[in-house]
């Protein structure tokens, strides 16, 4: 060091004297300050403290202590701007992860929400907006219990209570209607967070769709306790690594904070499913696989990272996995079925894919989740040999009933001829006996006769009836296209002229023309009239309105009175051979003309029912196929 001069003449005063307590003093404070211009400055007051020195008593000791100290300080320089490198380059990772598992998290197959600890949204990923049917910014902020459907807030509730009394995991099976009308069941499951003064910070909300699940509740009871375990031990297993992580980046609190919420909630997701979830590059290479399948098949992650379809598959699967690859790298969302050969089992799987994205929404790479779908598969295939037999019996069984029918049918028709003769005979010896044996006959005899004549009469109508009812099931159709309106109208002319019921109002609606057996469409109508005239013969003001309804596949007539009615609870008792719901002194009838209307709305591919009440009249429907079927 150059010592300065000495003026002529004058005497330049010493420097002032500095003591080594001062100095280590000084080097001690800014030894405590992180920065590197911080070093700087403290390497150039100990340069300037050192020429100070210079001409005083021990000036070679403290010079040597300086040095010692200035060296001291540039190696732990060294070392802090490594320790700053390394906190870069963590950072760095750490983004680069976050955003990984933000893809992984939005596009997951189960919904995520953060609650606050007052029940309001923080969070939400893309399965709860399109369940919610909300866009993301309409839900933040907003109570989740307003998206809870009203029949499951009492449950809801109920487990909400328990959790902020116990602070313990909870769940709720909550049954949403989706757009086709369908009811689908989704399982909430809420847990608190909590810091490390073990104080509730938020609430987190996983909802997992669990319609199938609800057929085996058992099975679906063991699989939601192992995976509430795993994500405790999971969770307590990351607090504990975030927490150290925390410590040593101090100065980003809470950029660190908001990438350990993530990785928590991604992590549990793809490290506890039973599902298979893998991420590939832009090139179709595995970067991670993950789930607890891979581990019971003895298989791990290592197998597959680096490595593409090509290299794990045979061409074919390897073609079908490259064909969906590349649509999703074009920006498709996909799913497709697959089957593989593992040892002597051919295992089925369901595949769906979705593009990762970077911030400026290039997709740059896969994420993927592989379903074991082979139970189904196999539950299926026994479904299908299943229906097979039971569609056999079915043809078995209907073709033993059309041969019991078609031989009832036959004896029916057989019995009711036979019976005709016999009962005619007995009623014209017993007239015979009354015109030439009149004298003989005492009163009581005239009436007995009179009895005799009159059953025979209702019988001959009742075999006349179940002749006619036989025939209508036996008879060929000849089809034809009928204009119906013209016919109803023949068919009220002929009723009302052989009869005086002027007084019947009539209202027809326009009907249409269809394809049917013009006799047998007759048939239904005159019946059908004739039961309305009859039963609103007795109304001061009757009123019989006919009418049509049409469906995509038939055409549904209607006859209308406003007569005597009947109980809706005897509907059934209507279309029964020989049922009646009147006594025959108040209508006569024998019980044969609706069992006939139901035998050809049948044979026509439709069927028939009644309305009505009791004094407030009737309406008969029967109706028709538009296309009748192969067999009638």
């Amino acid at each position: 060091m150059k010592r300065t001069r000495k003026a002529a003449g004058v005497k330049k005063p010493a420097p002032p004297r500095i003591s080594k307590r001062k100095i280590t003093e000084a080097i001690q404070s800014v030894k405590k300050r992180f920065t590197r211009g911080d070093m700087v400055r403290l390497h150039t007051l100990a340069q300037r403290m050192l020429r100070e020195r210079d001409g005083n008593p021990g000036r070679r000791e403290l010079k040597n202590e300086l040095e010692a100290l200035l060296h001291e300080l540039e190696v732990y320089q060294v070392e802090l701007e490594i320790q700053q490198d390394e906190l870069i380059q963590s950072q760095q990772s750490l983004q680069t992860l976050y955003h990984r598992f933000y893809e992984l998290y939005d596009n997951a197959p189960i919904g995520y929400i953060t609650l606050s600890r007052e029940g309001k949204i923080l969070e939400v990923n893309r399965f709860a907006v399109d369940l919610f049917e909300r866009p993301v910014d309409r839900l933040k902020g907003t109570f989740l219990l307003q998206y809870i459907p009203r029949a499951s807030h009492g449950e809801f509730l109920k487990q909400l209570r328990s959790l902020y009394t116990t602070n313990q995991t909870v769940t709720c099976d909550v049954r949403y209607e989706n757009k086709n009308k369908e009811q689908r069941h989704y399982l909430f499951r809420i847990s608190p967070t909590v810091n490390a003064r073990e104080q509730v910070e938020n609430y987190k909300v996983v909802i997992e769709d669990v319609t199938a699940a609800k057929e085996n509740e058992n099975l679906q009871a063991m699989y939601s306790i192992r995976l509430e375990q795993e994500v405790a031990r999971k969770t307590q297993k990351l607090e504990q690594k975030n927490a150290a992580l925390k410590k040593e980046v101090a100065r980003r609190k809470e950029t660190e904070a908001a990438l350990k919420e993530s990785e928590s909630k991604f992590r549990t997701l793809v490290t506890s499913t039973d599902d298979i979830v893998y991420t590939l590059d832009a090139k179709q290479r595995h970067t991670g696989v993950f789930g607890r399948w891979l581990e019971r098949r003895g298989m791990s992650p290592e197998m597959f990272i680096g490595r593409t379809a090509a290299d794990l598959f045979g061409p074919e699967q390897a073609k079908i996995h490259s064909d969906a690859n590349l649509r999703v790298l074009r920006g498709e969302s996909v799913e497709y079925e697959w089957s593989m050969l593992i040892g002597a089992e051919v295992l089925h799987f369901h595949t769906s894919l979705a593009p990762l994205r970077n911030g400026s929404g290039i997709v740059q790479g896969i994420v993927g989740i592989g379903r074991n779908i082979t139970a189904r598969k196999r539950m299926e295939d026994e479904l299908a040999v299943i229906n097979d037999e039971l569609e056999q019996r079915v043809r078995s069984r209907t073709a033993a009933l059309q041969a019991a029918y078609d031989e009832l049918e036959s004896f029916s028709y057989s019995v009711s001829h036979d019976l005709r003769a016999p009962i005619r005979a007995i009623d014209s010896f017993t007239a015979i006996l009354g015109q030439q044996y009149d004298h003989l006959f005492d009163t009581e005899a005239h009436r007995l006769m009179s009895v005799i004549r009159s059953s025979t009469k209702k019988m001959d109508l009742l075999i006349n009836g179940l002749l006619t009812l036989s025939r209508v099931g036996r008879q060929e159709l000849n089809m034809t296209t009928v204009n119906v309106a013209p016919m109803v109208g023949l068919v009220i002319e002929d009723l009302m002229h052989d009869q005086n019921h002027s007084r019947i109002k009539f209202i027809v609606h326009p009907l249409p023309s269809v394809l049917c057996d013009a006799v047998l469409m007759r048939q239904i109508w005159s019946n059908l009239i004739s039961n309305a005239i009859k039963y609103s013969s007795k109304v001061g003001h009757a009123v019989i309105e006919i009418g049509m309804a049409e469906t995509e596949e038939q055409y549904r007539f209607y006859v209308k009175d406003n007569g005597v009615g009947f109980s809706q609870e005897h509907a059934d008792k209507l279309f029964g051979i020989f049922q009646r719901l009147h006594p025959h002194d108040q209508f006569e009838g024998i019980g044969i003309g609706l069992s006939t209307v139901k035998r050809i709305a049948l044979r026509f591919g439709g069927t028939v029912w009644a309305e009505g009440s009791p004094e407030e009249g009737a309406t008969f429907w029967f109706s028709i196929a538009k296309e009748l079927p192969a067999q009638h």
